[in-house]
């Protein structure tokens, strides 16, 4: 039973809540890992000498990572965020985007 008005519709509705709060904190978790993965890979590639012979096999596991981190982002978030962020939340992301990426554009669409 409802601990707000007594009926007994609200534990469905409860649920429904509870089940969409994990799965926003699911993907909370998802977007910070993948931002380490962003800056993982930024890091490597600031660094990696290909005339070595361990730095080419890190950029070979980085590269199929690379791959899985894309299908994350395409097939997963990218989906996700078009149902979930409002206006003004692409808004935010947008401002987040052009403030980690001072000096570069957007790609237009055509």
């Amino acid at each position: 039973m409802c601990q707000y008005c007594g009926c007994r519709d609200m534990p469905l509705l409860r649920d429904y809540i509870a089940e969409h709060e994990r799965v926003m904190n699911c993907g909370r978790e998802a977007v910070r890992a993948l931002v380490r993965e962003h800056r993982e890979l930024g890091a490597l590639l600031e660094s990696v000498d290909l005339s070595n012979a361990d730095d080419r096999e890190q950029i070979r596991t980085a590269v199929d990572d690379l791959y899985e981190h894309i299908a994350k982002e395409e097939d997963g978030l990218f989906p996700a965020s078009l149902t979930s962020l409002d206006g003004e939340q692409w808004d935010q992301a947008i401002s987040g985007w052009q403030a980690a990426h001072p000096g570069k554009h957007m790609i237009e669409a055509g």
